[in-house]
């Protein structure tokens, strides 16, 4: 689709690769001036060439999304740089998901890292620019999250219930921000090609891995009627989500799959 989002100024976490990148792409490709947030330039940089590419003004700001202090000062760069932030996308991992595996084989004293790796690096962007877009009584919030969450998928027992809890929180800061003028809203997705996750799920295949997140996504693979997501097939809604054509949508969980129908 194509949409209007000339003065728009959008700040993207993870924006580097995988989906991250595909949706600043595409907002930049629409109109909208991007910060492209990530922890390393080597990657971001060309994100950010790339938005300049297509007529829009771009810049790389770094900062952790496991950190609350960097995200803030992050906003508030983005602001000073570009003016303000009306459309947040929070999306990216910060490192590579050591704990999916089965419930009673993680370690209790990895709880609180899952949790933090998993729901917290979304909270804490949104938390740093909720202010700025109440005081300017706009924004538009899009988190990204996983399937996971809506149905129990093997080894992913932690993954799910903190993806459940953005769901909730994307309800409830739905009512609680409308007043605001401020939507936010949810996509979550299934495994996605040519994204970090991806990468790692083909080295496994290709090792036959026999762990069971594994051998559920090989069936997941097998089952999907349209063809497992690419990052563009996000990155199509996420546009949506952050144009003016989506005003009436709010609190909303989105889910993109390919097709799969969960019981």
């Amino acid at each position: 689709m194509k949409a209007n989002l000339k003065g728009k100024v959008a700040l993207v976490t993870g924006g580097s690769k995988g989906i991250g990148k595909a949706i600043a792409l595409k907002l930049g490709e629409n109109g909208a001036d991007v910060a492209v947030n990530t922890r390393s330039p080597e990657m971001a940089l060309e994100v950010v060439r790339q938005i300049e590419g297509s007529g829009s003004r771009s810049i790389w700001e770094q900062g952790d999304i496991l950190s609350y202090g960097d995200m803030q000062r992050v906003v508030a760069n983005t602001i000073d740089r570009l003016g303000k932030v009306d459309i947040l996308v929070t999306s990216g991992s910060p490192r590579p998901p050591g704990h999916v595996d089965l419930f009673h084989k993680i370690p209790p004293e990895r709880y609180l890292e899952i949790i933090q790796v998993t729901m917290l690096a979304r909270v804490y962007p949104i938390r740093a620019v909720v202010e700025h877009m109440m005081q300017r009584q706009y924004g538009k919030i899009i988190v990204i999250t996983s399937d996971a969450g809506l149905v129990p998928t093997p080894s992913e027992s932690m993954v799910g219930a903190s993806a459940a809890g953005l769901m909730f929180l994307t309800r409830q800061l739905g009512r609680e921000l409308a007043r605001h003028g401020i939507r936010i809203n949810a996509i979550s997705t299934t495994l996605t090609r040519d994204t970090p996750g991806w990468e790692r799920f083909s080295a496994a295949k290709a090792a036959e891995s026999t762990e069971v997140i594994d051998k559920a996504f090989t069936k997941l693979e097998q089952r999907v009627p349209f063809g497992l997501n690419r990052p563009e097939d996000i990155a199509e809604l996420a546009l949506y989500l952050a144009a003016d054509e989506s005003n009436q949508l709010s609190g909303r969980v989105i889910s993109i799959n390919g097709g799969l129908s969960f019981p």
